[in-house]
């Protein structure tokens, strides 16, 4: 058994080690954020507003920002910085004819720490069979790029950073809806546009638009929009496999329920990459005894941070994130220091079960503040008319991300604690056995408190 000079040591080389992880990965909690998109079709223009979060956006063109103005003091992009490269890396085609930009703008978000792109393309004649590009995936001069990129990639990391790209879009044409993705294995969406507005017997016109660039984007844009007349390869070329059709099922409505469901991944992703609420649900986990607890904590977060999910969707409540996010690292802290000192109170001879009971009203506060931190991404990829299905799917999505977290832990301290109380070896091992579990939750505990203290600090000054 260790002695209390070597637990003391073990413990301050763990806290060492923790800090510096801190350190070197500021951005381990909400701040990743997801990249979306919204295009609307009209009768010869297409409408392209790109969002995406300041990380992303550093990611994927920072380094060539620098590399193309010979400069090594910026260290984020405004969204007017980026907006070169936004253009030149989102592209529309009408029956292999590559549309013009004209007009571009942007938009900084600042509660959701965002940039976002409003595009528009004029396409020569009226929309038929469009293709729709993202290819932010991908390096330019890889093999499926475009001829004659004026963007200049030299990074060999480059790819390996956008190799999870993943571009969430909905897409409007004459009021129905349809949701698919962007990323590196679809890069290409192409849409029957003349076909289905035969279909449904419908019109599309133009926005009254007000074409204007600035100045400093007009050269970039003359030379992408010289290269009008598009090569018929550069749409149907080898590396066609990437090219995902959504070919519509013309028997079924856009609107249809199910549309929604891609917020699954939305959802599931969500947790399991907010490192906060990992390090929550974990803390709960640490002292949980038996399958009714479990059920009882699991059903009350749920609870919770669906009704809170719910009302902040549907603007009923709107709590600053700032506000939100340093709640929710005060959650961590306290879950953390009330398992150190419910742990002390078991040494002294009480039963954790009866000194717990109560704990599941504190979940139901501190799921409400979670719920809270779930509602903003969904906001920011926005739901229109499929506000019902978009909850419901992005909810499950949270629930299976949740479960995957829960039940293990769960299982894994339940197998261990069965291993300890059938033991039959001498007094002295079992007795071992029961306080490296009881170290390994103090341990754990210590661990997420620190972080938490990080995050409220991070986020509140």
């Amino acid at each position: 058994m260790f002695t209390n000079v070597k637990r003391r040591n073990w413990l301050l080389y763990l806290v060492k080690i923790i800090f510096i992880t801190l350190l070197i990965r500021p951005a381990l909690a909400h701040q990743a954020g997801i990249i979306d998109s919204h295009i609307s079709v009209r009768h010869t223009t297409v409408n392209w507003v790109y969002t995406l979060p300041n990380v992303q956006l550093d990611t994927l063109y920072l380094s060539n920002f620098l590399l193309d103005n010979n400069q090594n003091n910026v260290k984020t992009l405004t969204p007017s910085q980026a907006l070169p490269y936004v253009i030149n890396n989102l592209y529309v085609f009408n029956n292999n004819d590559r549309c013009r930009i004209v007009k571009a703008d942007t938009n900084y978000l600042a509660k959701i720490k965002s940039a976002q792109f409003f595009l528009t393309w004029r396409c020569k004649n009226i929309l038929d069979n469009v293709l729709l590009r993202d290819k932010n995936a991908i390096l330019p001069n890889s093999t499926v790029s475009m001829e004659m990129e004026e963007i200049s990639f030299s990074s060999e990391d480059e790819s390996k950073k956008r190799q999870n790209y993943k571009n969430f879009t909905r897409l409007s044409i004459a009021g129905q809806s349809k949701n698919f993705l962007f990323s590196k294995d679809q890069m290409n969406h192409k849409i029957p546009v003349g076909s289905l507005l035969n279909l449904w017997q419908k019109t599309l016109v133009d926005d009254v638009l007000n074409e204007g660039i600035s100045t400093e984007l007009k050269h970039v844009l003359s030379v992408i929009n010289d290269r009008n007349n598009a090569p018929t390869n550069m749409v149907n070329n080898s590396n066609n496999q990437l090219s995902a059709s959504i070919l519509l099922d013309e028997s079924k409505n856009y609107n249809d329920f199910w549309q929604a469901r891609h917020f699954i991944n939305v959802g599931f992703e969500h947790i399991l990459l907010g490192l906060d609420h990992v390090l929550f649900l974990i803390g709960l986990m640490l002292l949980i005894t038996n399958v009714r607890q479990l059920v009882l904590f699991v059903t009350c977060f749920t609870l919770a941070h669906s009704v809170s999910l719910t009302l902040s969707v549907m603007d009923v409540v709107n709590a600053p994130i700032s506000v939100i996010e340093s709640l929710i690292a005060l959650t961590i802290i306290y879950v953390a220091i009330e398992n150190i000192w419910l742990l002390k109170k078991v040494k002294s001879g009480k039963s954790l079960s009866q000194l717990s009971r109560y704990r599941w009203l504190l979940i139901l506060i501190f799921g409400f503040i979670h719920g809270f931190g779930f509602s903003f991404i969904l906001k920011q990829i926005g739901h229109e008319e499929d506000l019902l299905a978009s909850l419901l799917f992005f909810n499950l999505g949270v629930e299976l991300g949740q479960l995957l977290i829960v039940l293990p832990m769960f299982l894994g301290l339940r197998k261990f604690t069965q291993i300890i109380i059938n033991d039959r070896s001498s007094i002295s091992t079992n007795h071992k056995l029961r306080m490296g579990l009881s170290y390994f939750k103090y341990l754990v505990s210590v661990m997420t408190g620190l972080m938490g203290y990080y995050w409220f600090l991070l986020r509140s000054f």
